[in-house]
């Protein structure tokens, strides 16, 4: 009796516990999925249990088994339902079939599906026919079946261009200089009238000027340039045109920042040149 009041109980639990009903392929067309989505292929999962199930779904990608997956959501009971999960992004099948660079992200607009359905063994293609590659583009996504059938799916889709740039860790005073351990890279969208700042080389050359919080993407007009050469002090000087190139000294007659033109004057030929601020005391003279 004491048996089948346990076998009861367990059976109990199994027939009301958390599982999965969906197919066993999702393309994630968003770069999160939506709660309304994904409830629609769970069954007796509750509030808790659907965040951690959309969290843990939304951060994979590839051939996940169910034991992997059991083992991430940690939720007792849970049921995939399938033996696998195969999880897609349509980023990246956009990227490979549509031969997209490295740096354009493709997401569905938020009206549409975060996640679409198909059978592992299903084939996906990706269709963007008169494409201008910006916001509210059409795309057309195929999905073929193992015995010819294909389904088609009409998505809108925005295509963003990021960039590399590079993000502050701590805040940093006005009129200092940035280490290189206070940055971090990360990708952005292209920001309207600024430019940001690219090369990370470069960042010695500057200073701020003004203050700036962590998780700021570094602009150029957040920076302003440092004099890296003084005038009357002793500097490096590289003449060059396309034959040769030669290393000598001259002395500035101005200060001068990473970029700027100044005069330069060398003693032992009683000569001046021009040339452009290259590094710190150190002047390219293009001849």
């Amino acid at each position: 009796m004491k048996l089948l009041v346990i076998f009861l109980g367990l059976f109990s639990l199994n027939l009301f516990a958390c599982e999965y009903l969906g197919k066993d392929g999702l393309l994630k067309t968003q770069s999160s999925i939506l709660t309304h989505d994904l409830i629609l292929k769970l069954k007796n999962c509750n509030e808790e249990e659907v965040e951690t199930i959309r969290t843990t779904l939304t951060n994979l990608e590839g051939n996940i088994s169910s034991f992997q997956l059991n083992h991430l959501l940690n939720i007792p009971g849970f049921n995939l339902n399938q033996e696998r999960l195969i999880i897609k992004s349509l980023n990246k099948i956009s990227k490979e079939q549509l031969g997209l660079k490295d740096n354009i992200h493709v997401t569905a607009s938020k009206e549409a599906p975060s996640l679409i359905e198909f059978n592992s063994n299903d084939s996906l293609s990706v269709f963007c026919n008169s494409c201008l590659y910006g916001a509210n583009q059409n795309l057309l996504i195929n999905i073929k079946s193992v015995l010819g059938m294909v389904s088609k799916k009409d998505l809108k889709v925005d295509f963003k261009t990021y960039f590399k740039a590079y993000r502050l860790l701590s805040n940093t005073s006005a009129f200092s200089t940035i280490s290189e351990d206070n940055i971090e890279v990360t990708h952005t969208e292209k920001i309207p009238h600024s430019e940001l700042l690219s090369n990370i080389d470069d960042l010695r050359f500057f200073q701020t000027n003004k203050p700036l919080k962590a998780g700021d993407v570094l602009k150029m007009s957040d920076l302003s340039p440092l004099r890296i050469i003084k005038a009357g002090v002793k500097s490096e000087v590289i003449l060059e045109n396309q034959f040769i190139k030669i290393k000598t000294h001259g002395i500035p007659r101005s200060a001068g920042s990473i970029g700027q033109m100044i005069e330069v004057y060398h003693p032992e030929k009683n000569k001046k040149y021009y040339g452009k601020v290259i590094d710190i005391n150190k002047v390219h003279v293009q001849l």
